[in-house]
């Protein structure tokens, strides 16, 4: 078996790398991304439901304020990005969010179990269209600072 052993450096790790593998390869370079706050851009991705499926599960999740129990989404915004701050869409006309509320998983969907710490509510903003508000989030997770990270492609639920 091939493989690549990749070390950086302060400045990071940058260029490009031409993988040719199954059509399910995407899936473990999909996750990988995860691991660093540039944008990731890859090409020939084959129009799979499960690539469609983890690009869903990688770009928004259900959300909870802890707080107040809101219901939302959050999610990647291009806008927030450069700032490696989220968007937590979809609050309900009413929502009395505070800077510093904890925001979790809300366990909707069944893909992620509920409470799981996503980041804390910094600011409250108004969309474009002058309507809808959003919060803006900083995640709870350091990406930078990650040391290990452990990919689980498959398990078994055990009672």
């Amino acid at each position: 078996m091939e493989k690549f052993v990749i070390t950086g450096t302060e400045e990071g790790l940058h260029g490009r790398v031409k993988i040719s593998g199954a059509k399910n390869a995407v899936l473990p370079i999909l996750a990988a991304c995860l691991l660093t706050e540039e944008v990731c851009e890859i090409q020939n991705v084959p129009p799979l439901a499960d690539v469609r499926h983890m690009a869903e599960l990688l770009t928004e999740l259900g959300a909870r304020v802890f707080r107040t129990q809101e219901v939302a989404v959050a999610e990647g915004d291009l806008a927030l990005m450069g700032e490696g701050k989220l968007k937590l869409s979809y609050l309900s006309a009413d929502a009395q969010l505070l800077s510093g509320d904890v925001v979790t998983t809300s366990g909707l969907g069944g893909f992620y179990p509920g409470g799981l710490v996503i980041g804390t509510v910094e600011s409250v903003r108004t969309g474009d269209d002058g309507l809808a508000q959003y919060a803006v989030l900083a995640p709870a997770a350091r990406l930078g600072e990650l040391s290990e990270v452990f990919i689980i492609k498959d398990f078994d639920i055990v009672d």
